[in-house]
């Protein structure tokens, strides 16, 4: 195992042992790991939800170092759908490390 299926490992056992955090549910939806409890309710009146993103990061599969791909802030975020796919086995880690496991 290396480290950063190690680290991976690590973070995922962190957050089962760890107490739920309470959020509300627009914060659980610009959320994509962890260990949460949502207050709220989404009524059946709703408008679809779309997920608006302002940086892209990939995780190194070798170091687990967090690697930005692109940044948003300085103009407007976009949809999930606006942002373009990258093909991370071409992508460098900060640390110069070579792998084909990265993870968006």
């Amino acid at each position: 195992m290396n480290d950063g299926r190690r680290a991976k490992m690590e973070r995922i056992e962190k957050a089962k042992s760890t107490p739920p955090v309470e959020v509300t549910i627009s914060e659980a939806l610009r959320m994509h790991e962890g260990n949460i409890k949502v207050k709220g309710m989404i009524s059946a009146g709703s408008d679809k939800i779309e997920k608006m993103i302002t940086r892209v990061f990939y995780r190194c599969g070798e170091c687990d170092a967090i690697n930005e791909l692109v940044d948003y802030r300085e103009t407007r975020p976009r949809f999930a759908y606006e942002v373009p796919s990258f093909d991370l086995r071409q992508k460098k880690c900060m640390n110069k490390c070579v792998s084909y496991r990265h993870e968006l």
